[in-house]
């Protein structure tokens, strides 16, 4: 979550950024509105979003489970049971929760300030807009398809025709979805300072696109201008309404004279587009999974056959010793730790007598040691990545939540083994990938009890069972 939550902050700011340096003085108002929407929802798709490459990797004749060393089985605890239970996990979640309710219930008081205004006011059509003539003294504004005028103000003639243009602008464009969109992902993203800041900046580009409607409306920039100076007042507004005067009035009528050419609008809309897609790629997620290959023969994965073979004597001994066992075969790690030494030692002599076909025939036999686990190092990152429910994760060979990595320290574990799921195997769509931890201590008892184990082990062969 932290990971994710990093990466939206990120994202959003070189959004941001890019806007303040290359777009926000030109006059391309439409593009950046829509720049800006795009900004905002980018940025919180973009890091879930997760795209594979596939790498080819040999595959291994192994038939049997992984096994892992014996002495290393049999020294394990349950690490999962000695866990103290702590709530520290659980505060940022807490807060987090606290944060975005305190957001949306600001957000519906808000909405329902703007509805209680109809309560007793009177109503008037223009057009596909609702005109709402309101007793309190107050600025125009308006919200959805309703503007909100003073109704002395506007009985009397007061209203210039203008401030009634610039209003209606905002209702044909309908900036009052944009503003509750953004309010929105604000409330569920209130720590992301960018939002707000985008937020902002959208509202005023809002008004940039009333202006430029009101003043050619108007038929006259300067007048329209002197207009906005008239209308600077301290009065109070609503702020996910569009009301006709509340952001900086400088930047207003700096922008009504702006001329951008033809030719510098292209430009910048084509590099702004080249921009969203470059960053949206380098937010999202990229795995690498391997595609197996098929492995030729060595002898690191097979066991040495004769081309005589066991006689039925040896072939019936070694089907006497196993049947010993036959309560222990639910797993093909258990047997292997039931028997004794001499007996495997004797069941291993008569299997490397077998030929290639009186193996196959064995449900239970040996193969090499598994090749030893190099650990790789983690990352803080990679344990933010993990804490989702995404994956599932192990820790020495037993399964934790996820959100208990919050209280690890990525220094203290190693990542002994990193499985993604093939579409044909059970546990595919369950889980993004298998995550293998191991403490550094636990790993050296693995690589010790690793060096101690015999070169063939005694295995169950799972599909032959089933036969």
């Amino acid at each position: 979550m932290l990971h994710y939550c990093i990466n939206s902050i990120l994202c959003s700011g070189l959004f941001f950024f890019f806007y303040k340096i290359l777009l926000e003085k030109e006059k391309i108002n439409v593009f950046k509105r829509f720049y800006l929407l795009a900004a905002l929802l980018l940025s919180f798709i973009a890091p879930l979003i997760t795209i594979s490459f596939q790498t080819n990797q040999q595959e291994t004749l192994q038939e049997y489970y992984f096994i892992e060393p014996t002495n290393y089985i049999i020294s394990k605890v349950n690490i999962a049971s000695q866990q103290p239970i702590t709530i520290l996990p659980w505060i940022p979640g807490f807060i987090y929760a606290v944060g975005v309710c305190y957001h949306l219930i600001r957000l519906i008081n808000t909405v329902l300030k703007i509805t209680k205004q109809e309560i007793k006011a009177d109503k008037v059509s223009l057009g596909s807009s609702l005109l709402v003539l309101v007793n309190q003294k107050i600025l125009p504004h308006s919200f959805l398809n309703k503007i909100y005028l003073n109704k002395e103000e506007y009985t009397s003639g007061i209203i210039e025709k203008e401030i009634i243009e610039h209003e209606l602008t905002h209702v044909r464009q309908k900036h009052s979805i944009d503003i509750i969109l953004a309010k929105l992902v604000q409330s569920i993203f209130w720590f992301n300072p960018f939002y707000t800041l985008i937020l902002k900046t959208l509202q005023l580009n809002h008004e940039f696109l009333a202006d430029n409607s009101a003043a050619k409306a108007s038929g006259n920039e300067v007048t329209y201008q002197q207009l906005l100076l008239q209308k600077v007042t301290n009065a109070n507004y609503i702020s996910i309404s569009s009301p006709f005067n509340y952001l900086t009035i400088k930047k207003r009528l700096a922008m009504i004279q702006t001329q951008t050419p033809l030719q510098t609008q292209l430009f910048k809309k084509a590099v702004t587009i080249c921009f969203a897609f470059a960053i949206v790629f380098l937010f999202i997620n990229k795995e690498t999974i391997a595609q197996t290959k098929p492995a030729k023969n060595n002898e690191t994965t097979v066991v040495p056959s004769t081309k005589e073979g066991a006689s039925r004597q040896q072939l019936k001994e070694y089907a006497d010793i196993i049947d010993r066992y036959k309560k222990y075969t639910d797993s093909n790690r258990s047997i292997n730790l039931a028997v004794t030494k001499e007996e495997k030692d004797r069941l291993l002599a008569i299997y490397l007598q077998m030929t290639e076909a009186q193996k196959q025939e064995q449900k239970y036999g040996f193969m090499p040691k598994p090749p030893t686990k190099i650990a790789k190092t983690v990352t803080e990152d990679d344990l933010d990545k993990w804490e989702s429910s995404d994956y599932f994760v192990r820790i020495n060979g037993y399964k934790v939540k996820n959100n208990s990595l919050f209280t690890k320290k990525a220094s203290d574990l190693l990542l002994f083994d990193y499985y993604v799921p093939n579409k044909g195997s059970t546990d595919y769509g369950k889980y993004k990938a298998q995550v293998n931890l191991s403490t550094k201590e636990d790993y050296e008892k693995y690589k010790k009890s690793w060096n101690e184990m015999d070169q063939y082990i005694l295995v169950t062969f799972a599909k032959r069972l089933k036969n």
